[in-house]
């Protein structure tokens, strides 16, 4: 039943009816003191019914705000249900002079703006390795530079910083050949609340919603996972595939071994787990052993080998089966690192740390983690900008607006055209638009991502 507050007249009025009904009063006056005590009573009866609608409003998923809404997440989950704060955006800088005599040195820390007269306020990054403009030559290699705060506003364009807080000797200029990215403001309510209903549905764990709600926020210390989709085989029940992104299609991070000892054996064993794990399935896998007669390819058909873990179990056929003290075996393969090899761990869970890696997935079931191929898009569209309006500001705010609608999407998520034209048609100033490129929608698969850089985005 939902609950209906009071008005303290109708309280009151309720009171002195059923004062009237069980007493031998006929009525009470207005200037009556036993009046006087009723309507003092209806009045705080009316306060705390008020203040069991703020109490419901506040313990309302959907009504909770702000404050409210960080609470309703400590109480389902403290230590995991908390609002993400905002991420820094990266990107590199060059270095130029107008001479080329002499090595210059750029020391790590070195911080570089995008002016205010651009931005509205400088925008301010450091870089976070020494950067070095050799003899000879005018320009330093590319030099890793980091925001100095989270946001959003310090994702910037190709070309765009250009200043110096403090110039360093022998250095005249500086600029990003391509655009920062990767920062964001801290998650709104919206998101906020997103997550944790997807969290709720994550509790009965195996199901598919619940491994895309346990894994959305998970972060390596450097990346975030920002937007995840399960595919399932159907023709292959037990296993899927878990896509996940950072926001800026670069989740994937990996390194690769060669003829890299993988396991020893002590005698009678069948199977073994590799240290790196999980391993790149589509990448180039092989295995050798050596029995004593020296390294050979073990072949393909003398075992199984499971990706995501890293396990590889001898099969019977083998002559290998079982192996012997002393078999030694390596391998050359690709492992993942970084925010899939996290996300792999927390879908599959650890033996070593059930309390932070409990797993999700179901006994039985394969699940693995890859990231989703980039589908990198390419704008080109004519402006009409309304007379009064600077062209050179307008043009800027609708690839901003472009860049945030292509570069916000989901995996599998569209590029639809209208949506596009909307979001330029949005923009103060803008009269007319039309685009060249694309002619249509974009159909996304739903292992793939669109995505699109600064200098994908042409605005005449």
């Amino acid at each position: 039943m939902s609950f209906t507050p009071e008005t303290r007249s109708a309280i009151m009025q309720r009171m002195v009816n059923r004062i009237v009904s069980r007493s031998d009063l006929s009525d009470l006056t207005a200037t009556s003191q036993f009046l006087h005590v009723v309507v003092a009573c209806a009045r705080e009866m009316e306060k705390v019914q008020q203040a069991m609608i703020d109490l419901l409003d506040e313990t309302d998923l959907a009504a909770a705000t702000g404050d409210d809404l960080d609470e309703r997440g400590k109480i389902l989950n403290g230590a995991l249900i908390v609002r993400l704060g905002p991420l820094v955006a990266s990107g590199t800088v060059r270095f130029g002079r107008a001479g080329t005599t002499g090595a210059v040195t750029i020391a790590s820390g070195t911080q570089v703006k995008v002016p205010a007269a651009a931005s509205g306020e400088d925008l301010i990054y450091q870089t976070t390795a020494i950067g070095t403009i050799p003899n000879g030559s005018q320009y330093s290699a590319s030099v890793a530079i980091v925001a100095s705060a989270g946001g959003s506003k310090y994702n910037v364009g190709a070309g765009e910083i250009i200043g110096f807080v403090t110039k360093p000797s022998g250095v005249d200029t500086c600029e990003n050949l391509s655009a920062v990215t990767g920062g964001r403001d801290d998650e709104t309510d919206d998101e906020f609340r997103a997550r944790i209903k997807a969290y709720v549905q994550s509790l009965p764990r195996s199901t598919p919603s619940a491994i895309e709600g346990v894994v959305l926020g998970a972060t390596d210390g450097t990346k975030t996972v920002q937007w995840c989709e399960i595919w399932e085989d159907e023709w292959d029940p037990g296993t899927a595939i878990l896509y996940v992104d950072d926001g800026s299609g670069t989740a994937e991070a990996s390194a690769t071994r060669a003829a890299y000892t993988v396991f020893t054996a002590t005698g009678g064993e069948v199977e073994f787990y590799m240290t790196d794990a999980p391993v790149r399935g589509a990448s180039p896998l092989s295995f050798e052993i050596d029995d004593g007669g020296g390294f050979v390819t073990l072949p393909a058909a003398d075992y199984y080998f499971h990706a995501p873990s890293g396990h590889l179990k001898l099969l019977p056929t083998s002559i290998y089966y079982p192996f012997t003290a002393g078999d030694v075996v390596r391998g050359t393969y690709t492992y993942f690192t970084g925010l899939i090899k996290e996300v792999q761990k927390i879908v599959d869970g650890s033996a070593a740390d059930r309390a932070n890696y409990p797993g999700y997935r179901a006994a039985g079931c394969s699940v693995t983690v890859l990231a989703p191929s980039v589908l990198w898009q390419t704008v080109t569209c004519n402006l009409t900008v309304r007379q009064g309006f600077d062209q050179t500001t307008a043009i800027a705010a609708v690839e901003s607006a472009i860049d945030e609608y292509i570069n916000h999407l989901g995996i599998g998520e569209e590029v639809i055209l209208a949506e596009l034209t909307e979001r330029v048609m949005g923009v103060n100033g803008v009269y007319d638009v039309g685009f060249t490129a694309p002619t249509g929608n974009t159909i996304v698969g739903a292992t793939q991502l669109a995505r699109i850089s600064s200098s994908q985005i042409s605005v005449t």
